[in-house]
Protein backbone atom coordinates (compact mmCIF):
# COMPACT_ATOMS: atom_id res chain seq x y z
CA UNK A 1 0.00 0.00 0.00
CA UNK A 2 1.33 3.45 -0.91
CA UNK A 3 2.05 5.60 2.15
CA UNK A 4 1.85 9.08 0.69
CA UNK A 5 1.02 12.36 2.39
CA UNK A 6 -2.59 12.23 1.23
CA UNK A 7 -3.03 8.61 2.31
CA UNK A 8 -1.87 9.55 5.80
CA UNK A 9 -4.32 12.46 5.87
CA UNK A 10 -7.03 9.95 4.90
CA UNK A 11 -6.07 7.79 7.90
CA UNK A 12 -5.94 10.88 10.07
CA UNK A 13 -9.42 12.18 9.32
CA UNK A 14 -11.69 9.16 8.71
CA UNK A 15 -14.74 10.97 10.12
CA UNK A 16 -14.53 13.80 7.60
CA UNK A 17 -16.38 13.05 4.40
CA UNK A 18 -13.62 14.49 2.24
CA UNK A 19 -14.41 13.76 -1.43
CA UNK A 20 -10.77 13.16 -2.45
CA UNK A 21 -7.31 14.24 -1.41
CA UNK A 22 -5.56 16.18 -4.15
CA UNK A 23 -2.08 17.71 -4.33
CA UNK A 24 -2.56 21.29 -5.59
CA UNK A 25 0.54 23.05 -7.04
CA UNK A 26 1.43 26.53 -5.82
CA UNK A 27 0.41 28.31 -9.04
CA UNK A 28 -3.20 27.21 -8.33
CA UNK A 29 -3.02 27.96 -4.60
CA UNK A 30 -4.32 31.13 -2.89
CA UNK A 31 -1.96 34.11 -2.84
CA UNK A 32 -1.75 34.02 0.96
CA UNK A 33 -0.44 30.44 0.75
CA UNK A 34 2.23 31.40 -1.77
CA UNK A 35 3.42 34.19 0.51
CA UNK A 36 3.76 31.79 3.45
CA UNK A 37 5.44 29.17 1.28
CA UNK A 38 8.04 31.70 0.13
CA UNK A 39 9.05 32.28 3.75
CA UNK A 40 9.62 28.59 4.50
CA UNK A 41 11.35 27.91 1.19
CA UNK A 42 13.86 30.66 2.01
CA UNK A 43 14.82 28.46 4.99
CA UNK A 44 15.20 25.31 2.84
CA UNK A 45 11.96 23.77 4.07
CA UNK A 46 9.34 21.99 1.97
CA UNK A 47 5.94 23.45 2.88
CA UNK A 48 2.37 22.18 2.61
CA UNK A 49 -1.13 23.10 3.82
CA UNK A 50 -4.11 20.77 4.01
CA UNK A 51 -7.77 21.84 3.90
CA UNK A 52 -9.43 18.97 5.75
CA UNK A 53 -12.86 19.69 4.25
CA UNK A 54 -12.16 20.16 0.55
CA UNK A 55 -9.29 17.66 0.51
CA UNK A 56 -6.91 20.11 -1.16
CA UNK A 57 -3.26 19.74 -0.13
CA UNK A 58 -1.39 22.84 -1.28
CA UNK A 59 2.36 22.45 -1.76
CA UNK A 60 5.03 25.09 -2.27
CA UNK A 61 6.82 25.47 -5.58
CA UNK A 62 9.96 23.61 -4.50
CA UNK A 63 7.83 20.95 -2.82
CA UNK A 64 5.86 20.05 -5.95
CA UNK A 65 8.54 17.74 -7.31
CA UNK A 66 9.29 16.17 -3.90
CA UNK A 67 5.86 15.72 -2.32
CA UNK A 68 4.23 14.52 -5.54
CA UNK A 69 2.40 11.23 -5.03
CA UNK A 70 4.62 9.36 -7.48
CA UNK A 71 7.85 10.34 -5.67
CA UNK A 72 7.25 10.82 -1.95
CA UNK A 73 6.30 8.05 0.51
CA UNK A 74 6.64 7.24 4.19
CA UNK A 75 8.19 3.96 5.26
CA UNK A 76 5.69 1.35 6.48
CA UNK A 77 7.26 1.35 9.95
CA UNK A 78 6.52 5.07 10.31
CA UNK A 79 2.77 4.90 9.61
CA UNK A 80 1.41 4.38 13.12
CA UNK A 81 3.80 6.89 14.67
CA UNK A 82 3.02 9.63 12.15
CA UNK A 83 -0.75 9.04 12.25
CA UNK A 84 -0.74 9.07 16.08
CA UNK A 85 1.11 12.39 16.13
CA UNK A 86 -1.18 13.94 13.52
CA UNK A 87 -4.27 12.76 15.39
CA UNK A 88 -3.08 14.62 18.50
CA UNK A 89 -2.84 17.74 16.38
CA UNK A 90 -6.22 17.22 14.73
CA UNK A 91 -7.95 16.54 18.07
CA UNK A 92 -6.50 19.71 19.60
CA UNK A 93 -4.56 17.93 22.34
CA UNK A 94 -1.34 19.37 20.89
CA UNK A 95 -0.66 22.68 19.12
CA UNK A 96 2.39 21.44 17.25
CA UNK A 97 3.84 18.01 16.43
CA UNK A 98 7.38 17.20 15.42
CA UNK A 99 8.61 13.86 14.10
CA UNK A 100 12.07 12.74 13.04
CA UNK A 101 11.58 9.91 10.56
CA UNK A 102 12.72 8.18 7.40
CA UNK A 103 10.99 8.96 4.11
CA UNK A 104 11.37 7.53 0.63
CA UNK A 105 12.15 9.80 -2.31
CA UNK A 106 12.03 7.79 -5.55
CA UNK A 107 12.41 4.69 -3.39
CA UNK A 108 15.58 5.94 -1.71
CA UNK A 109 15.50 6.30 2.09
CA UNK A 110 16.34 9.73 3.54
CA UNK A 111 16.29 11.08 7.06
CA UNK A 112 13.83 13.93 7.58
CA UNK A 113 12.10 16.06 10.14
CA UNK A 114 8.42 16.86 9.74
CA UNK A 115 6.60 19.50 11.77
CA UNK A 116 2.92 20.34 11.60
CA UNK A 117 0.52 22.72 13.34
CA UNK A 118 -3.09 23.82 13.25
CA UNK A 119 -3.48 26.83 10.97
CA UNK A 120 -4.12 30.16 12.69
CA UNK A 121 -7.52 30.52 11.01
CA UNK A 122 -8.51 26.88 11.53
CA UNK A 123 -11.94 26.24 13.05
CA UNK A 124 -14.08 23.17 13.89
CA UNK A 125 -16.14 23.73 10.74
CA UNK A 126 -13.13 24.43 8.50
CA UNK A 127 -10.14 22.57 9.95
CA UNK A 128 -6.80 23.33 8.33
CA UNK A 129 -3.26 22.34 9.18
CA UNK A 130 0.12 23.11 7.74
CA UNK A 131 3.56 21.59 7.95
CA UNK A 132 7.17 21.65 6.91
CA UNK A 133 9.58 18.93 5.86
CA UNK A 134 13.36 19.15 6.03
CA UNK A 135 15.35 16.44 4.28
CA UNK A 136 18.84 15.29 5.22
CA UNK A 137 20.70 16.48 8.30
CA UNK A 138 18.38 18.35 10.63
CA UNK A 139 19.13 21.00 13.19
CA UNK A 140 18.25 19.47 16.56
CA UNK A 141 16.03 21.38 18.95
CA UNK A 142 18.96 21.33 21.36
CA UNK A 143 20.84 23.63 18.98
CA UNK A 144 18.10 26.24 19.22
CA UNK A 145 18.03 25.87 23.01
CA UNK A 146 21.81 26.15 23.00
CA UNK A 147 21.60 29.43 21.11
CA UNK A 148 19.18 30.75 23.73
CA UNK A 149 21.60 29.68 26.49
CA UNK A 150 24.53 31.39 24.75
CA UNK A 151 22.34 34.47 24.39
CA UNK A 152 21.72 34.46 28.15
CA UNK A 153 25.43 34.15 28.90
CA UNK A 154 26.29 37.04 26.56
CA UNK A 155 23.46 39.29 27.76
CA UNK A 156 24.66 39.09 31.38
CA UNK A 157 28.05 40.81 30.85
CA UNK A 158 26.50 43.20 28.33
CA UNK A 159 23.97 44.17 30.99
CA UNK A 160 26.82 44.96 33.38
CA UNK A 161 28.65 47.05 30.76
CA UNK A 162 25.44 48.93 29.96
CA UNK A 163 24.63 49.53 33.62
CA UNK A 164 28.05 50.85 34.57
CA UNK A 165 28.14 53.04 31.47
CA UNK A 166 24.83 54.52 32.62
CA UNK A 167 26.36 55.24 36.03
CA UNK A 168 29.41 56.90 34.47
CA UNK A 169 27.19 59.02 32.24
CA UNK A 170 25.10 60.11 35.21
CA UNK A 171 28.18 61.10 37.20
CA UNK A 172 29.60 63.07 34.29
CA UNK A 173 26.28 64.85 33.73
CA UNK A 174 26.22 65.88 37.41
CA UNK A 175 29.85 66.86 38.02
CA UNK A 176 31.79 66.92 34.78
CA UNK A 177 32.83 70.23 33.22
CA UNK A 178 35.34 71.22 30.62
CA UNK A 179 36.76 69.55 27.53
CA UNK A 180 38.02 66.47 29.40
CA UNK A 181 34.56 65.71 30.82
CA UNK A 182 32.99 66.20 27.40
CA UNK A 183 35.38 63.71 25.81
CA UNK A 184 34.72 61.19 28.58
CA UNK A 185 30.99 61.64 28.11
CA UNK A 186 31.34 61.03 24.36
CA UNK A 187 33.33 57.86 25.08
CA UNK A 188 30.62 56.56 27.42
CA UNK A 189 27.96 57.22 24.78
CA UNK A 190 30.00 55.22 22.25
CA UNK A 191 30.16 52.32 24.72
CA UNK A 192 26.40 52.44 25.26
CA UNK A 193 25.63 52.70 21.55
CA UNK A 194 27.75 49.64 20.76
CA UNK A 195 26.23 47.64 23.63
CA UNK A 196 22.77 48.45 22.27
CA UNK A 197 23.89 47.32 18.82
CA UNK A 198 25.27 44.03 20.16
CA UNK A 199 22.06 43.38 22.06
CA UNK A 200 19.99 44.01 18.93
CA UNK A 201 22.24 41.74 16.87
CA UNK A 202 22.13 39.01 19.50
CA UNK A 203 18.34 39.17 19.77
CA UNK A 204 17.95 38.95 16.00
CA UNK A 205 20.28 35.96 15.77
CA UNK A 206 18.36 34.11 18.50
CA UNK A 207 15.03 34.91 16.84
CA UNK A 208 16.37 33.79 13.47
CA UNK A 209 17.56 30.47 14.92
CA UNK A 210 14.11 29.82 16.39
CA UNK A 211 12.30 30.44 13.11
CA UNK A 212 14.75 28.66 10.81
CA UNK A 213 13.61 25.16 11.73
CA UNK A 214 10.54 25.45 13.90
CA UNK A 215 6.86 26.21 14.05
CA UNK A 216 6.38 27.67 17.50
CA UNK A 217 2.87 27.63 18.98
CA UNK A 218 1.13 30.96 19.24
CA UNK A 219 0.61 32.07 22.85
CA UNK A 220 -2.59 34.08 22.56
CA UNK A 221 -3.73 36.29 25.42
CA UNK A 222 -6.33 38.97 26.00
CA UNK A 223 -4.71 42.34 25.30
CA UNK A 224 -6.19 45.77 25.98
CA UNK A 225 -5.37 47.15 22.57
CA UNK A 226 -5.14 50.93 23.02
CA UNK A 227 -3.22 50.66 26.32
CA UNK A 228 -0.87 48.10 24.75
CA UNK A 229 -0.16 50.40 21.79
CA UNK A 230 0.36 53.46 24.01
CA UNK A 231 2.85 51.44 26.03
CA UNK A 232 4.78 50.69 22.84
CA UNK A 233 4.79 54.40 21.97
CA UNK A 234 6.06 55.24 25.46
CA UNK A 235 8.87 52.71 25.07
CA UNK A 236 10.10 54.41 21.90
CA UNK A 237 9.69 58.09 22.80
CA UNK A 238 13.11 58.41 24.38
CA UNK A 239 14.81 57.13 21.20
CA UNK A 240 13.27 59.71 18.85
CA UNK A 241 15.65 62.36 17.54
CA UNK A 242 15.18 65.98 18.55
CA UNK A 243 12.88 67.67 16.07
CA UNK A 244 11.03 64.45 15.16
CA UNK A 245 7.43 64.05 16.35
CA UNK A 246 6.13 60.60 17.33
CA UNK A 247 2.38 60.51 16.58
CA UNK A 248 -0.20 57.91 17.64
CA UNK A 249 -3.53 57.65 15.77
CA UNK A 250 -6.11 55.19 17.05
CA UNK A 251 -9.53 54.25 15.66
CA UNK A 252 -11.97 54.17 18.58
CA UNK A 253 -14.19 51.71 16.68
CA UNK A 254 -11.73 48.89 17.35
CA UNK A 255 -12.62 46.41 20.13
CA UNK A 256 -11.21 47.34 23.54
CA UNK A 257 -9.70 43.87 24.05
CA UNK A 258 -8.26 41.56 21.37
CA UNK A 259 -6.77 38.06 21.37
CA UNK A 260 -3.16 37.98 20.15
CA UNK A 261 0.36 37.00 21.14
CA UNK A 262 1.49 40.22 22.90
CA UNK A 263 5.21 39.38 22.90
CA UNK A 264 5.27 38.77 19.15
CA UNK A 265 3.09 41.78 18.36
CA UNK A 266 5.20 44.05 20.56
CA UNK A 267 8.39 42.88 18.86
CA UNK A 268 6.85 43.54 15.45
CA UNK A 269 5.93 47.10 16.42
CA UNK A 270 9.24 47.82 18.15
CA UNK A 271 11.13 46.59 15.07
CA UNK A 272 9.13 48.78 12.68
CA UNK A 273 9.07 51.90 14.84
CA UNK A 274 12.76 51.38 15.67
CA UNK A 275 13.56 51.29 11.95
CA UNK A 276 11.57 54.47 11.39
CA UNK A 277 13.43 56.21 14.22
CA UNK A 278 16.80 55.07 12.85
CA UNK A 279 16.16 56.53 9.38
CA UNK A 280 14.19 59.68 10.27
CA UNK A 281 16.22 62.76 11.21
CA UNK A 282 13.40 65.30 10.89
CA UNK A 283 9.64 65.43 10.44
CA UNK A 284 7.42 62.78 12.00
CA UNK A 285 6.79 59.10 12.66
CA UNK A 286 3.17 57.95 12.90
CA UNK A 287 1.70 54.76 14.31
CA UNK A 288 -1.86 54.55 12.93
CA UNK A 289 -4.17 51.69 13.92
CA UNK A 290 -7.67 51.09 12.52
CA UNK A 291 -10.04 48.52 11.09
CA UNK A 292 -9.20 47.55 7.54
CA UNK A 293 -11.32 49.37 4.95
CA UNK A 294 -12.09 46.19 2.99
CA UNK A 295 -13.03 43.88 5.86
CA UNK A 296 -14.00 44.61 9.45
CA UNK A 297 -12.39 41.32 10.49
CA UNK A 298 -8.87 42.66 10.05
CA UNK A 299 -6.83 45.29 11.85
CA UNK A 300 -4.64 47.65 9.86
CA UNK A 301 -1.45 48.97 11.46
CA UNK A 302 0.66 51.53 9.63
CA UNK A 303 4.07 52.90 10.61
CA UNK A 304 4.74 55.97 8.46
CA UNK A 305 7.85 58.14 8.54
CA UNK A 306 9.21 61.17 6.70
CA UNK A 307 12.73 59.76 6.65
CA UNK A 308 15.20 59.00 3.89
CA UNK A 309 12.95 56.52 2.06
CA UNK A 310 14.07 53.82 -0.39
CA UNK A 311 14.39 53.27 -4.12
CA UNK A 312 12.53 50.41 -5.87
CA UNK A 313 15.79 48.46 -6.07
CA UNK A 314 16.37 48.84 -2.34
CA UNK A 315 12.81 47.72 -1.57
CA UNK A 316 13.49 44.40 -3.33
CA UNK A 317 16.22 43.53 -0.82
CA UNK A 318 14.82 44.56 2.56
CA UNK A 319 13.10 41.23 3.35
CA UNK A 320 16.16 39.13 2.45
CA UNK A 321 18.19 37.76 5.39
CA UNK A 322 21.38 39.70 6.24
CA UNK A 323 20.58 42.27 3.55
CA UNK A 324 20.02 45.99 3.98
CA UNK A 325 18.90 48.61 1.47
CA UNK A 326 22.53 49.12 0.40
CA UNK A 327 26.07 48.84 1.75
CA UNK A 328 26.37 52.53 2.62
CA UNK A 329 23.29 52.29 4.86
CA UNK A 330 24.73 49.26 6.62
CA UNK A 331 27.98 51.13 7.29
CA UNK A 332 26.23 54.31 8.43
CA UNK A 333 23.42 52.88 10.57
CA UNK A 334 24.60 49.38 11.49
CA UNK A 335 22.17 46.51 12.02
CA UNK A 336 22.16 42.83 11.16
CA UNK A 337 19.77 42.85 8.21
CA UNK A 338 17.51 40.42 10.08
CA UNK A 339 14.96 42.76 11.70
CA UNK A 340 12.49 42.94 8.83
CA UNK A 341 12.91 39.26 8.00
CA UNK A 342 11.98 38.36 11.57
CA UNK A 343 9.15 40.90 11.55
CA UNK A 344 7.59 39.28 8.49
CA UNK A 345 7.97 35.80 9.97
CA UNK A 346 6.38 36.92 13.24
CA UNK A 347 3.48 38.47 11.34
CA UNK A 348 2.86 35.35 9.29
CA UNK A 349 2.87 33.25 12.45
CA UNK A 350 0.01 35.49 13.64
CA UNK A 351 -1.86 35.06 10.36
CA UNK A 352 -0.94 38.51 9.05
CA UNK A 353 1.17 40.04 6.33
CA UNK A 354 3.19 43.17 5.64
CA UNK A 355 3.45 45.57 2.72
CA UNK A 356 5.76 48.51 2.20
CA UNK A 357 5.62 51.70 0.15
CA UNK A 358 8.54 54.08 -0.06
CA UNK A 359 9.99 56.90 -2.10
CA UNK A 360 13.59 58.02 -1.81
CA UNK A 361 13.86 61.28 0.09
CA UNK A 362 10.20 61.35 1.12
CA UNK A 363 9.72 58.51 3.60
CA UNK A 364 8.40 55.00 4.07
CA UNK A 365 5.13 53.35 5.11
CA UNK A 366 4.97 49.80 6.43
CA UNK A 367 1.40 48.45 6.41
CA UNK A 368 0.33 45.42 8.47
CA UNK A 369 -2.91 43.47 8.22
CA UNK A 370 -3.77 41.14 11.13
CA UNK A 371 -6.87 39.08 11.98
CA UNK A 372 -9.00 41.02 14.47
CA UNK A 373 -10.23 38.76 17.27
CA UNK A 374 -12.20 40.40 20.11
CA UNK A 375 -11.45 38.95 23.56
CA UNK A 376 -12.70 39.04 27.14
CA UNK A 377 -10.97 41.51 29.49
CA UNK A 378 -8.35 40.39 32.03
CA UNK A 379 -6.23 42.13 34.65
CA UNK A 380 -2.55 41.88 33.81
CA UNK A 381 0.72 43.66 34.52
CA UNK A 382 3.07 44.60 31.70
CA UNK A 383 6.48 43.16 30.97
CA UNK A 384 9.38 45.42 31.93
CA UNK A 385 12.33 45.50 29.51
CA UNK A 386 15.45 47.57 29.14
CA UNK A 387 13.54 49.86 26.79
CA UNK A 388 11.09 51.01 29.44
CA UNK A 389 13.02 54.17 30.12
CA UNK A 390 9.97 56.33 29.52
CA UNK A 391 8.30 55.12 32.73
CA UNK A 392 8.08 58.03 35.14
CA UNK A 393 9.19 58.06 38.73
CA UNK A 394 7.27 61.21 39.71
CA UNK A 395 10.49 63.19 39.77
CA UNK A 396 11.85 61.42 42.85
CA UNK A 397 15.55 60.58 42.91
CA UNK A 398 14.97 58.06 45.75
CA UNK A 399 11.67 56.34 44.85
CA UNK A 400 12.51 53.27 46.96
CA UNK A 401 13.14 55.16 50.20
CA UNK A 402 12.73 52.66 53.05
CA UNK A 403 11.87 49.73 50.75
CA UNK A 404 13.42 46.43 51.89
CA UNK A 405 14.71 44.54 48.83
CA UNK A 406 16.15 41.03 48.74
CA UNK A 407 18.31 40.64 45.63
CA UNK A 408 18.93 37.03 44.54
CA UNK A 409 21.78 37.13 41.99
CA UNK A 410 24.70 34.69 41.64
CA UNK A 411 26.76 36.84 39.24
CA UNK A 412 28.91 39.08 41.44
CA UNK A 413 29.29 41.85 38.83
CA UNK A 414 25.54 42.01 38.17
CA UNK A 415 24.82 41.88 41.91
CA UNK A 416 27.11 44.84 42.65
CA UNK A 417 25.56 46.84 39.82
CA UNK A 418 21.95 46.25 40.89
CA UNK A 419 22.77 46.73 44.57
CA UNK A 420 24.19 50.15 43.76
CA UNK A 421 21.16 51.08 41.62
CA UNK A 422 18.75 50.02 44.36
CA UNK A 423 20.65 51.75 47.16
CA UNK A 424 21.00 54.96 45.14
CA UNK A 425 17.23 54.78 44.70
CA UNK A 426 16.74 54.61 48.48
CA UNK A 427 16.32 50.86 48.88
CA UNK A 428 17.66 48.79 51.77
CA UNK A 429 19.28 45.83 50.02
CA UNK A 430 20.16 42.30 51.13
CA UNK A 431 22.05 40.20 48.57
CA UNK A 432 21.82 36.41 48.30
CA UNK A 433 23.86 34.39 45.80
CA UNK A 434 21.83 31.15 45.76
CA UNK A 435 18.29 29.85 46.06
CA UNK A 436 19.12 28.07 49.30
CA UNK A 437 20.43 31.32 50.81
CA UNK A 438 17.19 33.06 49.79
CA UNK A 439 15.09 30.43 51.57
CA UNK A 440 17.21 30.66 54.72
CA UNK A 441 17.08 34.48 54.72
CA UNK A 442 13.32 34.59 54.26
CA UNK A 443 12.77 31.91 56.91
CA UNK A 444 14.72 34.01 59.40
CA UNK A 445 12.95 37.29 58.53
CA UNK A 446 9.93 36.67 56.30
CA UNK A 447 8.19 39.94 57.17
CA UNK A 448 11.27 42.09 56.58
CA UNK A 449 11.24 42.26 52.80
CA UNK A 450 8.83 44.22 50.61
CA UNK A 451 10.06 42.68 47.36
CA UNK A 452 12.41 39.98 46.08
CA UNK A 453 14.33 40.42 42.82
CA UNK A 454 14.85 36.83 41.71
CA UNK A 455 17.48 35.82 39.16
CA UNK A 456 15.88 32.82 37.45
CA UNK A 457 19.09 31.05 36.33
CA UNK A 458 21.05 30.58 39.54
CA UNK A 459 23.15 27.40 39.85
CA UNK A 460 21.84 24.61 42.05
CA UNK A 461 18.32 25.62 43.04
CA UNK A 462 17.24 28.00 40.28
CA UNK A 463 14.87 30.94 40.62
CA UNK A 464 11.84 28.94 39.48
CA UNK A 465 12.22 26.29 42.18
CA UNK A 466 13.13 28.90 44.81
CA UNK A 467 9.99 30.89 44.00
CA UNK A 468 7.79 27.79 44.12
CA UNK A 469 9.18 26.89 47.55
CA UNK A 470 8.71 30.43 48.86
CA UNK A 471 5.06 30.43 47.78
CA UNK A 472 4.61 26.94 49.20
CA UNK A 473 5.86 28.21 52.54
CA UNK A 474 3.38 31.06 52.49
CA UNK A 475 5.56 34.02 51.46
CA UNK A 476 3.13 36.80 50.49
CA UNK A 477 5.51 39.52 49.30
CA UNK A 478 6.16 40.51 45.70
CA UNK A 479 8.64 38.46 43.68
CA UNK A 480 9.97 39.99 40.46
CA UNK A 481 11.62 37.61 37.99
CA UNK A 482 14.93 38.90 36.64
CA UNK A 483 16.32 37.03 33.63
CA UNK A 484 18.28 37.41 30.41
CA UNK A 485 16.22 34.58 28.86
CA UNK A 486 13.80 36.35 26.50
CA UNK A 487 12.35 33.53 24.39
CA UNK A 488 8.56 33.30 24.02
CA UNK A 489 6.98 31.63 27.05
CA UNK A 490 9.49 32.93 29.60
CA UNK A 491 7.03 35.36 31.19
CA UNK A 492 4.38 32.65 31.54
CA UNK A 493 6.92 30.24 33.03
CA UNK A 494 7.95 32.84 35.61
CA UNK A 495 4.35 33.62 36.53
CA UNK A 496 3.50 29.94 36.79
CA UNK A 497 6.29 29.54 39.33
CA UNK A 498 4.74 32.32 41.44
CA UNK A 499 6.43 35.53 40.27
CA UNK A 500 4.37 38.71 40.14
CA UNK A 501 6.33 40.31 37.35
CA UNK A 502 8.93 39.58 34.68
CA UNK A 503 11.91 41.88 34.07
CA UNK A 504 14.12 41.17 31.05
CA UNK A 505 17.83 41.91 31.29
CA UNK A 506 19.50 44.20 30.58
CA UNK A 507 17.27 46.67 32.41
CA UNK A 508 18.04 50.35 32.84
CA UNK A 509 18.24 52.07 36.23
CA UNK A 510 15.03 53.97 35.57
CA UNK A 511 13.15 50.84 34.51
CA UNK A 512 14.32 48.78 37.47
CA UNK A 513 13.35 51.43 40.00
CA UNK A 514 10.01 51.98 38.24
CA UNK A 515 9.21 48.27 38.48
CA UNK A 516 9.66 48.30 42.25
CA UNK A 517 8.48 51.79 43.17
CA UNK A 518 5.21 52.62 44.90
CA UNK A 519 3.62 53.63 41.60
CA UNK A 520 3.67 50.00 40.47
CA UNK A 521 3.17 48.14 43.74
CA UNK A 522 0.33 45.64 43.67
CA UNK A 523 -1.61 44.23 46.55
CA UNK A 524 0.25 41.50 48.35
CA UNK A 525 -0.75 38.03 47.34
Amino acid sequence: MELTLTSLLKDLCPKLETPAWTIVPSDRAPRAFRARAELFESNNLFYWEADLVSGNVFVSKRSECVLAENRFQFEEAERSRVVAAFNKLYSGSMDTVEIELTVLIDGEAQSARMRAAQAVDSSPSQPRMFGTLRLGDVVPAAAVAGMAYIGHEIRTPLAAISGYAEFLQGSLDETGTGEGARRQSDAVRVIQTNVDYLLELLGNMIDSSRFTDSIEPIERQSVRLESFLREVIDLMKVSVASGVELIFEYDGALPEWISTDPIRLKQILLNLIGNAIKFTAKGSITLAVSRDDETAEQMRIEVCDTGMGMTPGQLERIFQPYQQADVSIARRFGGSGLGLVITRELLRSLGGNIEVESEAGLGTTFRILLPLRPADPVERESIVTDSVSGVGLDGSTRPLAGTQVLLAEDNATSARLMERILEDGGGIVTVCSSGLEVLETIEAASDTFDVILMDMRMPGMDGYETTRRLRGRGFQGRILALTAMTAPGQEERCRAAGCDRYIAKPVSRRSLLAAISDRFKAEKR
